[in-house]
């Protein structure tokens, strides 16, 4: 698999994914989360079986009804003698705290400036961890509706250089970008 993303239109979760190479491929089956950890089976869609084309595939997921604000995916492929593999797991924010944010300058030396575009009111935690999963940074917020920066001013001087994950933690999930330190 190539590429896998979810987009939402209209009341459907609509998921994209492409293959390069299919070998002994049977079919896929559509899985739905709303944790990122515990996975239910929601569709299936037949695969080509063997190709060496690009393939491109499609699964609209109703969602309409359903009242979470973040939706986790993956495709489970299942080859024609049994063996299973399983793509990465996209997330599909259909409301919530953040919508979005943007972290400033990336990379970053002493300083990070993080927007984040807010639905409603409410609470965030921004949590930084070394390369090794280790937190490094964690702090608790209040951002109003709408843009709203955060400013992480000389906390971070001290870190190392090298690669760093921000996550940004709401009451709806939560969303990472990946940092570097100079």
């Amino acid at each position: 698999m190539s590429s896998f993303t979810v987009n939402k239109q209209g009341t459907n979760a609509l998921l994209s994914w492409t293959t390069v190479t299919e070998i002994n491929t049977d079919h896929f089956e559509i899985e739905r989360s709303f944790d990122g950890i515990s996975f239910s089976k929601v569709g299936n869609k037949a695969a080509a079986g063997n190709s060496t084309d690009q393939l491109n595939y499609q699964f609209a997921d109703p969602i309409g009804s359903l009242s979470a604000s973040v939706i986790y995916y993956r495709i489970r492929t299942v080859d024609q003698d049994g063996k299973v593999s399983y793509s990465n797991i996209v997330a599909l924010r259909v409301g919530g705290t953040v919508k979005g944010f943007n972290v400033y300058p990336n990379p970053f030396v002493n300083d990070l400036r993080i927007e984040l575009d807010a639905a409603k009111a409410g609470a965030v935690t921004v949590r930084i961890s070394n390369a090794a999963g280790q937190m490094v940074y964690n702090r608790s917020s209040m951002v109003q509706k709408g843009n709203n920066v955060l400013v992480i001013a000389s906390e971070l001087s001290a870190l190392q250089r090298g690669t760093y994950f921000i996550e940004l933690i709401s009451e709806d999930g939560k969303q990472s970008q990946k940092l570097i330190k100079r």
